[in-house]
């Protein structure tokens, strides 16, 4: 369906149009890459502290005893 509209607008518009469409693609594409390596930044600080919260009620659970 998006592509069928893409080619609608290329028709009308002539490859401006396209040009336009295809910077933007580029642009989220970048940007989507940068996003990924953000998530995947922040995957791993949460599970480095899921690991310490870990850490931490296993000395608490010591201590108890």
């Amino acid at each position: 369906m998006a592509e069928a509209r893409v080619k609608e607008l290329e028709s009308h518009e002539g490859g401006a149009v396209g040009f336009e469409l295809s910077s933007r693609v580029t642009v989220l594409e970048r940007e989507n890459e940068q996003l990924q390596t953000k998530l995947d930044a922040a995957g791993t600080r949460a599970k480095q502290m899921l690991d310490r919260v870990r850490f931490l009620r296993q000395q608490a659970q010591g201590a108890d005893r």
